[in-house]
């Protein structure tokens, strides 16, 4: 829950979506390494076969390459990061917007909105601008070396052939078959830009897999306690909380609830009502203290049989885009219809779910 807690939705599925970044690398170094990389070790070799002095000079510009993706790296590593998180802030705000849009609309907060939106998309839009005109940067430079070389060692290869070291026609055949042996290498390097996108989209995402399910970080699940029914007093004993690096919400809290009482827990907004009801679940765990039911601590309680013989009712409703009753058979998915029609009884509802055109 505190992962969840801590960030927006819009940039949980943001980092989601950055998986298409890691597959296009992966598919795309793929065929590269494959394809490019025959290409390039067939192309030296012929090269080498032809002139073993032209071919250690058109090792230069595979060492100019090298030097120019390092020279790179960090710049369009950064840029990447950049991007992607300002792409993450204008998917978080729409998402924002979009569940809130009936709050947007009764305050009349259109045109702000519109202003937020407009302002990170120009952050996003300056990210794109900024990671293109790095890579044009680096792509000129290495066109540069390219020409350049190739000229250098046609202008070498001539001087070879006027000093009768090498035939007219080795120089021409060296000069056609260069570029299978460039190109390929040439490719290669170019799939850095594509390399660094996917590096920065794994740490992102490494930040969604490498969290510990809440069933992992409570060790010994399967060997805790899993009672057929809760009952006994509930007590909280020195409770103290804080969400994240914010300030205590709760501080040496110690309450005792009789079994069987009914309570009502009465404060402002803010004072830790609905925490107390989000650490009986056990959502969170405490920062110091412990939560006792019938003397036992929810910390020794399977997590999936203590929130089943809890009835929670969030303060925040939700509803799955699926029929009435598939809603209400949410937490039982067993349930019989003549159940349901029941509970809607006692919870007053069955008459205005009737009223309605598709009832359940």
């Amino acid at each position: 829950m505190e992962f969840f807690q801590s960030r927006p939705t819009g940039d949980v599925i943001s980092r989601l979506d950055d998986v298409y970044k890691i597959r296009n690398a992966i598919s795309g170094a793929t065929l590269t390494i494959l394809l490019d990389g025959f290409m390039a070790i067939m192309g030296g070799i012929t090269l080498f076969c032809e002139s073993r002095y032209l071919f250690l000079i058109t090792l230069a510009p595979l060492a100019a390459y090298l030097i120019i993706v390092f020279a790179f790296n960090k710049m369009i590593e950064k840029k990447n990061h950049e991007l992607m998180q300002s792409q993450a802030k204008v998917t978080a705000y729409l998402v924002e917007c979009l569940t809130g849009i009936e709050t947007i609309k009764s305050y009349t907060a259109e045109s702000n909105v519109k202003g937020n939106i407009e302002r990170k998309f120009i952050e996003f839009v300056k990210g794109i601008f900024n990671l293109g005109f790095v890579n044009n940067i680096q792509n000129s430079l290495k066109l540069t070396v390219k020409a350049v070389f190739g000229i250098v060692i046609l202008w070498i290869g001539t001087v070879q052939v006027l000093d009768g070291k090498i035939p007219v026609g080795l120089l021409l055949t060296f000069n056609a078959l260069l570029v299978y042996f460039l190109t390929p290498i040439e490719n290669i390097v170019s799939f850095q830009a594509t390399f660094q996108s996917a590096k920065v989209a794994a740490k992102r995402l490494e930040e969604i897999t490498g969290t510990p399910l809440e069933k992992e970080i409570g060790e010994g699940e399967k060997d805790k306690l899993q009672p057929m029914s809760l009952e006994g007093d509930i007590e909280f004993q020195d409770a103290s909380f804080r969400y994240g690096a914010r300030k205590e919400t709760l501080r040496n809290i110690s309450l005792t609830i009789k079994s069987g009482s009914k309570i009502a827990l009465v404060g402002k907004s803010g004072s830790g009502k609905t925490t107390l009801a989000k650490l009986l679940m056990n959502f969170y765990p405490l920062e110091s203290g412990r939560i006792l039911i019938d003397g036992v601590n929810i910390g020794d309680i399977a997590l999936d049989s203590l929130r089943s013989h809890i009835a929670y009712v969030s303060q925040d409703d939700f509803l799955f885009n699926d029929t009435l009753l598939e809603n209400l058979r949410f937490a039982n998915p067993a349930a019989k219809y003549e159940e349901i029609i029941e509970a809607c009884k006692k919870a007053r509802i069955h008459d205005y779910i009737t009223s309605l055109p598709r009832r359940l």
